[in-house]
């Protein structure tokens, strides 16, 4: 749990950097930086799924430090890229897109839905 922790303390403010420095570096903000965001986290988690997996023998030790922790902590939209990204590599194609576009419009609707409820 101590991994996890520090992986998450390290990610949530990892993702707060990365936000504000796209504001100072290029006047950015709100979806652009969550953009920026999304797609460093599913490069990372592309590299170190597969150097992990390939090259190192990371215990689990370094698995919920990265990925479960920092990870998650930055962007949960990387996992999902990678979860999707499997069950395609796996032949699941149209599990993968079927996840993907389910996961977005579902998702969108839950929001949609909780906003409504919220509202007077």
């Amino acid at each position: 749990m101590l991994y996890l922790a520090l992986g998450g303390a390290l990610g949530a403010i990892a993702r707060h950097l990365a936000g504000v420095g796209m504001l100072h570096i290029t006047g950015w903000q709100g979806h652009w930086a969550t953009f920026w965001v999304n797609v460093t986290g599913c490069f990372l988690m592309g590299f170190l799924a597969t150097y992990a997996g390939l090259y190192a023998n990371w215990g689990i030790h370094l698995r919920y430090l990265f990925f479960t922790g920092f990870l998650g902590s930055y962007t949960t939209f990387s996992t999902y890229m990678l979860e999707n990204f499997l069950l395609m590599e796996k032949g699941n194609l149209a599990h993968g897109l079927l996840n993907m576009a389910g996961s977005v419009l579902v998702g969108f609707t839950a929001l949609w839905a909780g906003v409504a409820l919220a509202k007077p």
